[in-house]
């Protein structure tokens, strides 16, 4: 047997791989929405609305987050993108 067998570490180690997949999947998901809604809400172009989305995600939001108050049309985050825009 192996360690990682004994310890149940190949199991742990199968989640967080899971887990990463998922995260990975979600904030893939959460860009496509927040570039969509960029470019059709202010007319902006992908390369744009790529650079504003780097400039709100530099001050330390997550990119699923940004993307549900995006769509809950939160009223600081929807300033804070148009601070970059305007």
């Amino acid at each position: 047997m192996s360690i990682e067998h004994i310890t149940g570490m190949g199991a742990i180690s199968g989640y967080n791989d899971e887990k990463t997949r998922h995260e990975q999947q979600d904030d893939s998901a959460s860009e496509a929405y927040i570039l969509d809604h960029l470019t059709q809400r202010y007319n902006l172009g992908r390369s744009q609305a790529m650079a504003v989305l780097s400039a709100v995600l530099g001050c330390g939001s997550s990119m699923t987050q940004l993307a549900q108050d995006l769509q809950n049309n939160d009223a600081a985050v929807v300033a804070l993108f148009e601070t970059y825009i305007l």
